[in-house]
């Protein structure tokens, strides 16, 4: 494990093949929830074009702290489809050790859900997907290090015998939703966002990224959402205004309004929207070092014999004389738990569990020099 707390880097936490429990319950409470920074970063461009591979990554962020780079082109129908296998699914797998698991869907579920008739979607969503699958994410963090992972894994379909089809959202991907803060949208609501027309796909941007915000009190300018979604001309930045305006109504059905004189869009947080915190590397750090902190502990209390069955009863009558008046019988013992209480008196609390692990038979303090000098008396014993 690693030693000091500058010593662990975002790759020491990605690389690992076991999550905390911490981890975990974070991870299950996200599994309808989406990162908040692929509505935010602009990861899906303000259009419905084609997708396609990049002879060069695209930096889809960059404030000279974090740069954001993504290896191909991806739309607002590529945004639909994620959507729908994260909010609409027909459930997931337990998360493996390493985070990762599987969403359960079928390809005539999010054939029908996109819009598209049955026969004719299977061919786009099979497209969509497979260019969702071969999406790397590239996050270069200074002082921190260059990470990848892809927006989602291999699919499998059982063509023969349960017609399954899952989709997988490997170790990297599952730590990078656990590491960042995610937007939950209800189903309902994503299904209307997927509603708007692909040629306001303008309008179904700025509302992906605005649903991705908290409530905005003080609103935030025109000018903001068109550099947030890379509208850059003004000649684009007029037909979008122009397109605000004329879906007004779009708008107000997920409280947005857009002042057309102050130039300012303003939003209310929609009832059913919900937030997850991410767990920080520092948070990551502390749980990692507490075990490690426990490790340690389990190795002292290894090394002055508490595991040798002819010791322990000993121990226990020299330190409780006058509380129990008798030995406890070693064949009562289920477990032995040493807790460090004060590091540097190195001070522990021993405690002993009855055959069924719950009810404590013993608990007392002890100093190490205590231990040190109850062992070596009792080795002295013996050899006598």
């Amino acid at each position: 494990m690693l030693n000091k707390k500058n010593e662990i880097t975002l790759n020491d936490i990605l690389d690992r093949d076991s999550l905390t429990e911490k981890e975990i319950i974070n991870l299950n409470t996200k599994k309808k929830s989406i990162p908040v920074e692929y509505f935010r970063k602009n990861l899906f461009n303000a259009t419905a074009r084609e997708s396609r591979e990049l002879t060069r990554n695209k930096t889809i962020y960059d404030d000279n702290q974090t740069k954001i780079q993504v290896n191909r082109s991806l739309h607002q129908r590529h945004r639909d489809l994620l959507s729908i296998i994260f909010t609409d699914n027909k459930g997931t797998t337990t998360p493996a050790k390493d985070g990762s698991y599987y969403i359960h869907t079928s390809l005539y579920d999010l054939s029908k859900k996109m819009g598209y008739s049955p026969l004719q979607g299977i061919n786009i969503i099979n497209k969509f997907l497979g260019d969702l699958q071969q999406t790397l994410m590239t996050i270069d963090t200074k002082n921190v290090g260059v990470v990848r992972h892809q927006l989602l894994g291999k699919s499998y379909f059982d063509k023969y015998n349960t017609k399954e089809f899952k989709i997988e959202i490997p170790s990297y991907t599952a730590k990078y939703h656990i590491f960042n803060f995610s937007v939950e949208i209800p189903k309902e609501i994503n299904q209307k966002i997927i509603a708007i027309p692909s040629k306001y796909a303008k309008t179904k941007a700025l509302v992906s990224y605005i649903l991705s915000n908290k409530a905005l009190k003080n609103g935030i300018t025109f000018e903001n959402v068109c550099n947030k979604l890379d509208i850059p001309t003004k000649n684009m930045m007029s037909k979008f205004k122009r397109e605000l305006i004329d879906n007004k109504q779009i708008l107000e059905e997920f409280n947005i309004v857009f002042d057309e004189e102050t130039k300012i869009i303003k939003y209310q947080k929609l009832e059913g929207v919900k937030f997850h915190r991410g767990i920080s590397k520092e948070e990551i750090f502390e749980i990692l070092e507490d075990e490690r902190k426990n490790e340690r502990e389990q190795e002292e209390l290894e090394k002055f014999g508490f595991k040798k069955d002819k010791y322990v009863g000993k121990i226990l009558k020299h330190k409780s004389s006058g509380l129990f008046g008798e030995e406890i019988k070693t064949s009562l013992i289920k477990d032995i738990e040493v807790k460090t209480i004060e590091d540097e008196n190195k001070v522990y609390r021993l405690v002993i569990k009855d055959d069924s692990n719950e009810k404590d038979l013993f608990t007392s303090w002890f100093s190490i020099e205590e231990i040190d000098n109850i062992y070596n008396n009792l080795k002295k014993e013996d050899n006598e």
